[in-house]
């Protein structure tokens, strides 16, 4: 979760670095100079500054998965000895919800049937995953506005699961 949290900060500083530097050559006049003139055509526009955006609703998310799943390890070597077939399954049933609770209801933007929101099928992809997708999928069509909106979404999902495992390690008898 961590490195796909990464992933999206790393994609954001890209685009931003990237509309910093096309703004910087046509204030400097190069597509101007570059162009044919034979061939001409309109001189490219100015994108809009990407903003900064907070990403620290995901980060304190994976960070508190990170912790659920320690926990979950610890409780599980402690109880290993004495787990009864009931309990495990106890135990087993709620390990299974755990991706179901990195789902939301509404599903993601524009795709309401994908609901959930650590990975799914990119929009132009077809098939091919993409990681925290309302996430990255904002910030790669530009959509900024939309970019912390979706931060927020996504940690709450994220911090959904681990709160499935913390409860699942507190069948195990963690404190």
């Amino acid at each position: 979760m961590h490195r796909y949290v990464h992933e999206v900060r790393d994609l954001a500083r890209a685009r931003r670095d990237a509309t910093e530097e096309a703004s910087r050559k046509i204030d400097e006049g190069i597509p101007d100079a570059l162009m044919d003139p034979r061939e001409p055509s309109p001189p490219p526009k100015k994108e809009a500054p990407v903003p900064y955006f907070d990403f620290s609703p995901l980060d304190n998310a994976s960070d508190e998965l990170t912790r659920a799943a320690r926990d979950f390890d610890r409780a599980a070597e402690a109880s290993a000895a004495g787990l009864t077939p009931a309990r495990a399954a106890d135990v087993n049933a709620l390990v299974r919800t755990v991706e179901r609770a990195m789902t939301r209801a509404e599903g993601l933007p524009r795709r309401p049937w994908f609901r959930h929101y650590v990975y799914a099928p990119g929009f132009y992809t077809g098939y091919g995953v993409k990681t925290l997708p309302a996430v990255r999928e904002a910030i790669e069509e530009k959509q900024w506005g939309d970019v912390n909106r979706e931060i927020a979404k996504t940690a709450e999902a994220i911090a959904g699961g681990a709160a499935r495992i913390r409860e699942a390690a507190k069948k195990l008898g963690a404190p």
